[in-house]
């Protein structure tokens, strides 16, 4: 039963990438980033369960994907913003975040345990950008539960939120070598992952509504004002 809790997990996350193709043409990009990103995810697991039933150790997997999903998720973000600023600050933050990923990865990161740096650094980055859009967004909405940013904002949120506190203790569980406790907090967090996945697919789903600004994901048709 848990396996399967894992896999079904694994295979949720295709769901948004599916749900594209009820998206009205041309999907938006912040729709079709996140689409993306989620799929890079679910081939980051694939690959990652066909090398470890060989024997291989497969943490270091995580490693490497972490500048692209990071890069991924501010960039659709920075297409849900109503400003310019906020917009190009969450794009610099992915190029600084891979710069910071390249030093800290090459200098003080194992890549034969979880990340202790460069991921804590990704779920902090991330709740920051997905919390400013969330807020920022909610207070010139009055119909949120009907745009995409508001699904994905929390899916996000409650994906980076819970891989926060959790990701420490797995840390932890495998240094110990408490592969019981171990595989118990994975359990968790497929089922956490599970709803995450379920909130960002249905804000995909939402795009096949009229992208107009305030019910959507789309800034008003004038040219973007600075947030100052």
């Amino acid at each position: 039963m848990g396996d399967s809790l894992l896999y079904l997990s694994f295979g949720a996350q295709l769901l948004a990438f599916t749900a594209i193709l009820a998206v009205r043409r041309p999907v938006p990009r912040a729709l079709l980033l996140t689409a993306v990103t989620m799929l890079v995810m679910f081939l980051l697991d694939v690959t990652a369960i066909s090398l470890g039933k060989g024997g291989t150790q497969t943490l270091w997997l995580i490693h490497v994907a972490l500048p692209v999903i990071t890069a991924l998720i501010l960039w659709s973000l920075s297409y849900l913003q109503l400003h310019i600023v906020p917009r190009d600050t969450m794009r610099i933050a992915a190029g600084l975040y891979v710069m910071v990923w390249l030093v800290m990865t090459g200098l003080v990161e194992d890549l034969s345990q979880f990340s202790r740096f460069t991921a804590p650094l990704q779920a902090l980055v991330v709740l920051v950008a997905a919390a400013y859009t969330l807020v920022t967004r909610l207070k010139r909405s009055s119909t949120p539960a009907a745009a995409p940013w508001f699904w994905i904002s929390i899916g996000w949120l409650l994906y980076f939120g819970s891989g926060a506190v959790l990701d420490p203790i797995s840390d932890m569980l495998l240094t110990a070598n408490s592969m019981e406790y171990l595989r118990a907090v994975f359990y968790v967090k497929a089922i956490i992952n599970l709803l995450a996945y379920a909130l960002l697919t249905l804000g995909v789903l939402c795009g096949r509504s009229s992208l107009r600004f305030g019910g959507s994901i789309s800034p008003p048709p004038a040219p973007l004002r600075s947030s100052s």
